[in-house]
């Protein structure tokens, strides 16, 4: 992928983890923000240059996004196959309809956005949260 992919694409992630912009002397920075932090009434504030996010890189940036999303419900898995790392995030839903009254019948709507043929697992995992967040922000 290039950089301005990687960089499109880590603005997707952080707008999903809080993350606001503000341009600073010509450079887009992002600010993140922690209320549970919060100590004596003080909010703990990071700020990074945008081509400075590390979601592509670091397990320490990218899990915490990954649980928002299995906290919504999702679930995620990784395998490897010959051909490289798969990750994917699903969830199922299984509802009740009567309709007719002719009985019950379930209704099946899944979600699932996968990510094939990665050389890294980050890579995998990375790239099918951000299949996800495009969809996210378009329903």
């Amino acid at each position: 992928m290039s950089e301005e992919e990687i960089i499109a694409a880590n603005r997707l992630v952080a707008i999903f983890m809080g993350g606001r912009f503000i341009e600073d002397q010509g450079k887009e920075d992002v600010v993140f923000s922690n209320d549970e932090n919060k100590e004596g009434g003080v909010e703990e504030i990071s700020m990074f240059q945008v081509d400075a996010l590390e979601f592509h890189r670091s397990w320490d940036w990218l899990m915490p996004v990954l649980d928002k999303i299995e906290k919504m419900g999702y679930k995620s898995n990784l395998t490897y196959q010959k051909e490289g790392y798969n990750c994917r995030i699903q969830r199922l839903e299984i509802r009740e309809h009567e309709p007719d009254g002719s009985g019950k019948k379930l209704i099946l709507n899944k979600k699932y956005f996968c990510s094939d043929n990665w050389p890294t697992k980050i890579e995998a995992v990375y790239w099918t949260i951000v299949k996800f967040l495009e969809w996210w922000n378009e329903n």
